[in-house]
Order: C-alpha cells, then sequence, then structure tokens
C-alpha cells in the first residue's frame, strides 16, 4: 500500500522533474518496468525471510529477538559483500574500463587510495535511462561502479574527481561504519521490542489480548516510523559528515 501511495510521486520525479533537468532519459515503460522488477525482487527475496522470522519467533523462546537479530545480521553481511560482485551485475551489466589514458589514471587514482585497481566497473546503466550516478558497493569486496552515461557526459578531469569523491568513502571506510551502525540499530530495536513484551498494559491498551512476540514484531512495523521520524535528521548530519 505504501508502494502505490508512492507510485505517483516517483513517476512525477522521474518522467518530469529529472528529464526537464537532463538527468533522466526514463520512459514511462521503463520506469513501470523497473517497479515490477523491484517488486519481484522484493518478493523473492523478502518472502522466504519473513517465514524464516517468524520460524525464529515461534521457536526462540525468551530469546526469540536475539536469534531474530542473527538473522538480519546475517542477511545484511552476507548483502554487503556479495551484492556487488555477484548479483548485481546479473541484474545490470557491467564491463571492465576500456585501456586508454583514463583507465591508467583512475586505476593508478585507485591504488593510492588503496583500493583494488581490478574493481572498477563500467555499469551499462544508458539502457535503464535513469540518472547517470557513480558509487562505492561492497564490504569485503568493494566495486567502484561508473555508469556509461557519466563517463560520456564528463571528461577525464572531472571523472577523476568524481572517482576520488568515491574513493574518499573506501579510504574513510564510511561503507563498514553505515554497516556497523546498522547492525547496532537493528540490535537496539529488537532488545527494545523484545523487552515491550513484559508490559502487557502496552498490548491490552492497543486491542491485542496480551503480549506476544508476534505482536510485538507487529506495533515494531506500524509504530516504527514514528521513532525513526525523530531520527532523521541524526541520520542527515552524520550522511552529510561523510559527503
Amino acid at each position: 500500500l505504501g508502494g502505490l501511495v508512492d507510485l505517483p510521486f516517483s513517476a512525477w520525479n522521474a518522467l518530469s522533474v529529472e528529464r526537464r533537468f537532463g538527468l533522466s532519459a526514463l520512459s514511462g515503460r521503463a520506469f513501470l518496468v523497473g517497479r515490477l522488477h523491484h517488486l519481484a525482487a522484493l518478493s523473492l527475496l523478502g518472502v522466504p525471510l519473513l517465514y524464516a522470522a517468524h520460524a525464529l519467533v515461534t521457536l526462540g523462546g525468551a530469546s526469540w529477538w536475539l536469534w531474530l537479530f542473527g538473522l538480519l545480521a546475517l542477511v545484511q553481511l552476507a548483502a554487503a559483500w556479495l551484492w556487488p560482485a555477484v548479483v548485481a551485475p546479473r541484474l545490470q551489466p557491467q564491463r571492465r574500463l576500456p585501456d586508454g589514458e583514463l583507465k591508467d589514471r583512475l586505476e593508478a587514482l585507485a591504488l593510492r587510495a588503496g583500493f583494488p585497481a581490478d574493481a572498477i566497473r563500467v555499469v551499462e546503466a544508458a539502457r535503464r535511462g535513469g540518472p547517470p550516478n557513480a558509487s562505492l558497493a561492497g564490504v569485503g569486496r568493494p566495486r567502484l561502479l561508473l555508469d556509461d552515461t557519466l563517463l560520456g557526459l564528463l571528461g577525464p578531469d572531472q571523472v577523476l574527481a568524481v572517482a576520488a569523491h568515491e574513493l574518499g568513502h573506501h579510504r574513510h571506510g564510511h561503507l563498514r561504519a553505515r554497516l556497523l551502525v546498522g547492525l547496532l540499530g537493528s540490535l537496539g530495536v529488537l532488545g527494545l521490542v523484545g523487552l515491550s513484551v513484559a508490559w502487557p498494559g502496552l498490548y491490552l491498551a492497543l486491542g491485542f489480548p496480551g503480549p506476544s512476540p508476534h505482536a510485538a514484531l507487529a506495533l515494531a512495523a506500524v509504530g516504527g516510523g514514528v521513532v525513526a521520524f525523530w531520527l532523521a535528521p541524526l541520520q542527515a548530519w552524520l550522511s552529510r559528515r561523510q559527503e
């Protein structure tokens, strides 16, 4: 339901605002196909994860929230390690930099930053039609990803500047820090949710017959956004500081 509410706003941003400023050539059909692919991937990954979470909550006893954190941590770590090097190239083709001056300069820059020179990839993003982008992805097996549309728009010095920015995130360990903060945040939230089970009045006041781990997770899913809203300025500050 949230996705349906967001759909017209996302479409307006992608098909109107970004196109007006020359940042996107995305067609309406490509936008809808991308959304369907996202929904399919979410279902393939999310539904089994929900069943696994339900099993841990049901069978985990009083420590159910620790077992659930272990599952989420395992998924996050696996995604950070496998996604950029194994999964992403199959969803969107990638290739190595073509030989030439730009490749030599980028690889020299990567080596100075302590980054593996052979981990720079060109993403075939032209068919996607979205805004040109550069990003750093992965923990343990990092990748510096440069869209082919970006390479077509910028000159060599500009590409070096963009790559240097992304390599700065690697140099300062920002991806590892974000992963650690995410894991600690998950542990803290699940710990609070686990403690709430000992507060029957909360559940009775909200229409539940009594406390249970399943009811606790339902309350966290529905009411978590209220807490996250007040943490958004802190998250934004940390993000801007890293940028």
